[in-house]
């Protein structure tokens, strides 16, 4: 564990390491729970690094393009800022406009990704992890319901990441947690557009059921 920096409150972010004796590296933040680098050998052994990633915390908190970080409470956009649950509308925080129509993006102003996580190093089947959880309170960003979070990074024996979520709340909220998207490989061939995916709607976490995800 090391200092990644100084946030604008004054608290400080940290960087912790998970390695293997093969050099397979994975470097994440406390804060958004970014993957900042992930150090890969090639074929021959040689370490590449396949994460989007800056060095400190600060352009995280300025600039970053939700690299690597952990997304929530609900990943994509919700259309208009706002949704309708048991019969209620709820006016969310909207963060972007595309076509000019406000829209509510990955968690909103301050989502998952802009908040600092409390961490601790663990295993997990005797492979080095870190787990992180977050607590976000009762009208966060405009969501009903407490929703406490935990999502643990692991390494995999096979020389892959891991990364397994568990929610819980209070209240029927909605809730869609995604992976951070993270990687930069080499290509030979030049980059193409990415085509737009569509992405289903998953039904509101209810109080007192879990919600465990698990990505790898």
């Amino acid at each position: 564990m090391q200092s990644f920096g100084t946030l604008p409150d004054g608290r400080e972010a940290r960087l912790y390491t998970l390695r293997q004796p093969s050099g397979f590296t994975a470097e994440i933040t406390d804060f958004g729970g970014a993957v900042v680098r992930l150090l890969v050998p090639d074929r021959t052994g040689r370490l590449a690094d396949v994460a989007l990633g800056f060095d400190t915390v600060t352009p995280y908190v300025k600039d970053s393009p939700f690299f690597g970080a952990l997304i929530g409470r609900v990943g994509n956009r919700v259309a208009g800022g706002q949704f309708t649950l048991d019969g209620q509308t709820y006016p969310l925080a909207t963060n972007n406009a595309p076509g000019g129509i406000p829209c509510h993006l990955h968690g909103g102003k301050l989502g998952f990704d802009k908040v600092l996580w409390s961490a601790a190093p663990a295993l997990r089947e005797a492979q080095p992890a870190l787990r992180l959880r977050y607590t976000s309170p009762d009208g966060d960003e405009g969501y009903p319901g407490t929703l406490s979070v935990e999502v643990t990074y692991s390494l995999t024996a096979d020389q892959g990441l891991r990364i397994d979520y568990t929610a819980t709340t209070d209240r029927a909220t909605p809730v869609n947690l995604t992976p951070p998207r993270l990687f930069q490989p080499r290509r030979r061939r030049p980059r193409r557009r990415p085509r737009p995916r569509s992405h289903a709607a998953r039904p509101p976490l209810h109080p007192g059921h879990s919600r465990p995800d698990s990505h790898g």
